[in-house]
């Protein structure tokens, strides 16, 4: 067996052994030639849209989802540089404009992100200026938010313009989903909220649990929704006012992308095996309540004292007449301005004295005489020939290298999602060091070669993606940044 076969198979095992919440499991539509990216569910009618790959294209549609029918309602998504869009980090409806919005997470330059907006019955496409790398949308009902991937979070003006909402947590991804006021947030460490006078409740602490990035979180009934990182048959309820996080599976789910929430029940769209892609909808089943105990009988209340009679008001005085006003008095004559005097005569310039002579330049000192050359130092031992073999390592989920192991070719596997590998910083490897990353799969969930959380660049900026099967990055270290060398 494959190490990939291995890895999904434990996976699948981790997710059907989970406890799991009564539910009923429907199918809502059969999504036929599409596989599924990004879904969202309009919280005022129930509609559902979804960012999918048609046909086999690498590039996404835009497409409203029914019980009966798909509408495609954008054909392709372009975006200002490299073409249609790919993958988008974020997908969400405004349903007081009746408008989509989406993050173009290959649109600007570097990993500059552009969000896009649309009618939700079809029309043209607005796209605003490049900001910095967000990685998810939602829509509250009053509020359009969004956030950066390490942790920022933002509000969106009907233009497109962002206003900082502050910060928690570091973080390498996240998930966002809004209710009104409140924003929910999984991230890397777990669940939290940001309340709506802007503080923050931590909700579940859950280090690695929860699937980060675009529209994989969803809230409504006092739960917050999430999907798993390892087990992606299956979704997390998280009680919205904190407590235990309880995860539910299905044998009818396969490889979950999305999730939302509308009306009592949570939608997950599925990209099934290749040829199945499902959207389904599950209406989770709880507990009856109990009975509610009587109320007591209520003692009767006491007479109201009678209200004695309110005196009569006095009569108001006359005012009396105002006094008149007495004349005012004359203003007297200016006086007249007396003569001004002559001027006195101009006495006369007295001669300018001599210039006195320059002294003589004194004389110019002897140099001194140059030192002795210091003797020159022995030259160092040569060091050994390095090894002629390149180590390999084989990842598939987020990594953070260090250069302690010697590595130099990285090979990933983003078969079951995006993946981050950290570089190391430049000041803990030798100047020279050298990585060859190559993405293995055929898939095309992106492979982010990241420097910024070890405080440094890739030719000048945070990042940079690898988003085509089979696609190689090469970097090196100068001690201070890193720098790419070949990319194919």
């Amino acid at each position: 067996m494959t190490f990939q076969l291995a890895m999904r198979a434990a996976l699948l095992a981790v997710a059907t052994a989970a406890p799991a919440l009564a539910a009923s499991v429907t199918p809502l539509v059969n999504l036929g030639g599409y596989a599924p990216d990004e879904m969202t569910v309009d919280r005022a009618t129930g509609d559902i849209y979804l960012t999918a790959f048609a046909n086999g294209s690498p590039t996404l549609a835009i497409v409203r989802v029914t019980s009966v029918s798909l509408t495609t309602l954008y054909s392709s998504l372009p975006a200002t540089t490299g073409g249609n869009l790919q993958y988008t980090n974020g997908f969400t409806v405004d349903d007081s404009r009746n408008q989509l919005w989406w993050n173009n997470a290959n649109a600007g330059p570097g990993f500059a992100t552009e969000l896009s907006r649309a009618p939700a019955t079809g029309g043209a496409i607005t796209r605003n200026s490049p900001t910095d790398d967000l990685d998810s949308l939602s829509w509250s009902g009053t509020t359009l938010f969004t956030a950066h991937y390490a942790g920022s979070l933002y509000s969106v003006s009907s233009n497109g313009a962002l206003s900082s909402l502050g910060f928690y947590r570091s973080t390498s991804h996240l998930a966002i989903a809004g209710d009104g006021a409140i924003l929910y947030v999984v991230d890397d460490a777990g669940a939290y909220r940001r309340n709506a006078d802007g503080t923050f409740t931590n909700l579940v602490s859950a280090p690695g649990q929860f699937r980060t990035n675009g529209s994989r979180a969803a809230v409504g009934g006092g739960y917050l929704y999430a999907l798993d990182r390892s087990a992606p048959n299956g979704f997390w309820q998280i009680p919205t006012a904190g407590g235990t996080a309880t995860f539910f599976s299905d044998g009818a789910f396969t490889f979950l992308q999305a999730i939302g929430y509308f009306n009592g029940s949570v939608y997950l769209s599925d990209r099934g095996d290749g040829t199945s892609a499902h959207v389904w909808r599950v209406d989770l089943v709880t507990g009856a309540t109990g009975p509610t105990g009587a109320t007591g009988a209520t003692g009767p209340s006491g007479p109201t004292g009678a209200t004695g009679p309110e005196g009569a008001t006095g009569p108001q005085g006359a005012t009396g007449p105002q006094g008149a006003t007495g004349p005012q008095g004359a203003i007297g004559p200016q006086g007249l301005t007396g003569l001004q005097g002559a001027q006195g005569e101009t006495g006369p310039i007295g001669p300018t004295g001599p210039t006195g002579q320059t002294g003589a330049a004194g004389p110019t000192g002897p140099a001194g005489a140059d030192g002795a050359t210091g003797p020159t130092g022995p030259t160092g031992a040569t060091g050994q020939a390095g090894p002629q073999l390149l180590p390999t390592r084989l990842v598939a989920s987020d990594t953070v290298l260090t250069g302690a192991g010697g590595e130099t070719v990285i090979l990933v596997d983003a078969a079951l999602g995006s993946v981050t590998v950290h570089l190391p910083s430049p000041a803990a490897v030798p100047p020279g060091r050298f990585y060859f990353l190559k993405k293995m799969d055929r898939t095309f969930h992106p492979v982010t070669v990241d420097a910024a959380l070890m405080g440094s660049t890739v030719d000048g900026a945070p990042k940079r993606a690898l988003f085509l099967p089979t696609q190689v990055l090469g970097v090196v270290s100068d001690g201070t940044a890193w720098w790419a060398i070949s990319q194919f």
